[in-house]
């Protein structure tokens, strides 16, 4: 590992939704899981990402359209799509509203574009596709992951699930957009049923198509729950009812 330079303290340098202190040093992902840091005493949610080592040159700033999708992520995804404007989204970004426009043509246009953000680097980044493990072990993983995520962050849901319940019903775009996601996440959750099914761990008697469109109905449904309850009960019931239940695995 490349040590940090030593005329500077080490510390968490992760690029700001807002304007603030410039971080001051790359961080490279090492591992995929949950992480927030802090930045002028406020706490706000980097993503997903942990186990970052850091290397001395310096961090390229993000650009204006990054920002906005950042900020965005965590508005929608804690504060949901209609109660936040333009205007809140810009501020967190650090931009200036006018400069929204030259990247978004609307907040629609940017909420399309925040849910395939949210799938690939959020999502399917907790998913490892390839082995080792067995690919049982790494479906189950996924789902152990997202859930200690969701405890981690006070169970704000599934962005997925807060759109569809929200704003599917508005727009033909991000209705779209929404089940253009979900499948996305069905068919890489379909790929690594068919490794375990390849494997002998999880019987060829249902399709694996079929079967990660049952996983994910049924995980949406706990992360719904979840947030009602603020609580691990639903995670706690789904786990063991599909891997030592439905899919039939052992210890």
């Amino acid at each position: 590992m490349i040590q940090p330079d030593s005329r500077e303290p080490s510390r968490l340098c992760l690029p700001p939704a807002n304007q603030g202190e410039k971080p001051t040093g790359i961080i490279e992902e090492s591992s995929r899981d949950s992480v927030r840091a802090a930045s002028n005493g406020q706490l706000f949610e980097q993503g997903l990402w942990s186990g970052f080592r850091f290397l001395s040159n310096p961090m390229p700033r993000p650009s204006a359209k990054q920002k906005l999708l950042e900020a965005a992520i965590t508005s929608f995804r804690f504060n949901g799509y209609k109660s936040c404007s333009i205007e809140d989204i810009a501020s967190k970004a650090g931009v200036f509203k006018g400069s929204f426009y030259n990247h978004f043509r609307s907040k629609e246009a940017l909420a399309v574009d925040v849910l395939k953000h949210y799938v690939e680097g959020i999502v399917l980044s907790l998913l490892a596709l390839e082995g080792p493990p067995s690919a049982i072990e790494r479906l189950r993983a996924h789902f152990e992951k997202i859930s200690a995520v969701q405890h981690e962050l006070g169970y704000p849901g599934c962005m997925m699930a807060n759109f569809s319940g929200e704003i599917s019903d508005l727009n033909p775009d991000l209705r779209s957009a929404l089940d253009d996601t979900v499948n996305r996440w069905c068919g890489s959750i379909a790929e690594v049923i068919r490794q375990a099914q390849a494997e002998g761990a999880v019987g060829k008697d249902l399709k694996a198509d079929q079967l990660s469109r049952f996983l994910i109905n049924s995980f949406e449904g706990a992360l719904i729950r979840g947030r009602i309850l603020r609580n691990q009960e639903p995670f706690d019931d789904f786990l063991p009812t599909i891997f030592k239940g439905i899919l039939k695995t052992k210890d």
